[in-house]
């Protein structure tokens, strides 16, 4: 069969026309011309089963003539040794992904961890927080080295500088560590026992977080006291007033009041049904209201106000 029949003018002007057709350059090569003006080589040829295949070798003018006929040169040596080029293509392909993919990097599996992750986590600053302590404390150790190069070395020198002035952020920090290098080691990058697993390994050679960080609670009110605080905040008035006595006679969060709206509240029963959306355990979440509460939220209604924290537009 004749080979190299056409000239790179004739591909340069090549029209398109109602339907797609190819001009062949033979050794079956040809120049696919669409409808839409686009055109694209394509090499045909016999697979070793018997079936007809197809390659797209690339658009025109991108992949030049030569660079075409080069292409169908190679695949034809691979189609005179009985093989299919479709298929070595394809394991080329899944080749240069897997050896891609062993490249990462710790910055960049703690991306991707944290993008498979994120969507069980409620609170967006806790995606923000997972990412500002790697970005602050181990990136600039390990952040460019590849998850089988982190040893427990690195993990100390990352660690140890904080461990006794920020103990919580380090101990967190710590987890969050383990957690990326566990995640490499199912996707295939490292292999292992995990150098910054606590159990059995940093325990050993780290103080024990509840012997560092300082004890202490939040101040709170002590419980003979709330009579007389309760006299106090129902004297108060206003919308603030009245949120705060309603989440602590409803024990919910202080986000679940504020965000409360009409909807949720079913004063004939009465009940107020906090959706799972807005739960942090995503699950519908039912409060029994007592009576004088049902007053106060008809009076809220009454004043039009939209939420238990915002007036109604």
């Amino acid at each position: 069969m004749a080979e190299s029949l056409l000239r790179d003018l004739q591909c340069r002007r090549a029209k398109p026309r109602a339907t797609s057709y190819r001009l062949s350059d033979g050794g079956s090569l040809a120049l696919l011309i669409k409808p839409t003006g686009l055109k694209y080589w394509q090499f045909r040829y016999r697979k070793p089963d018997g079936r007809e295949g197809l390659i797209q070798i690339g658009p025109y003018p991108r992949v030049t003539l030569e660079a075409a006929r080069a292409a169908r040169n190679l695949h034809r040596e691979v189609v005179s040794r009985g093989d299919d080029p479709a298929t070595l293509r394809k394991q080329d392909k899944v080749r240069r992904k897997v050896e891609s993919a062993r490249a990462l990097t710790f910055q960049q599996c703690a991306s991707a961890f944290i993008k498979a992750r994120e969507a069980e986590w409620v609170n967006p600053k806790h995606t923000q927080q997972w990412k500002n302590t790697l970005a602050t404390f181990a990136h600039p150790v390990i952040g460019a080295l590849r998850p089988q190069e982190v040893d427990t070395d690195l993990v100390l020198r990352v660690l140890q500088p904080i461990w006794l002035t920020k103990n919580e952020t380090a101990s967190r920090l710590r987890g969050r560590i383990e957690s990326v290098l566990d995640w490499a080691k199912v996707s295939g990058l490292r292999s292992g026992e995990n150098p910054a697993r606590w159990s059995g390994h940093l325990d050993h050679l780290l103080p024990a977080p509840s012997k560092v960080q300082k004890g202490g609670h939040h101040a709170a009110l002590p419980y003979d006291e709330i009579g007389e605080f309760f006299k106090l905040l129902r004297a108060s008035r206003g919308t603030a007033s009245r949120l705060l006595e309603f989440t602590i006679l409803t024990a919910t969060r202080t986000g679940d009041s504020l965000h409360a709206v009409w909807p949720e509240f079913d004063l004939s029963v009465p009940l107020w049904t906090v959706p799972a959306e807005r739960t942090k355990a995503k699950r519908e979440h039912r409060v029994p209201l007592w009576s004088h509460y049902t007053n106060v939220l008809s009076q809220s209604a009454s004043r039009r106000i939209r939420t238990l924290g915002q007036p109604r537009p």
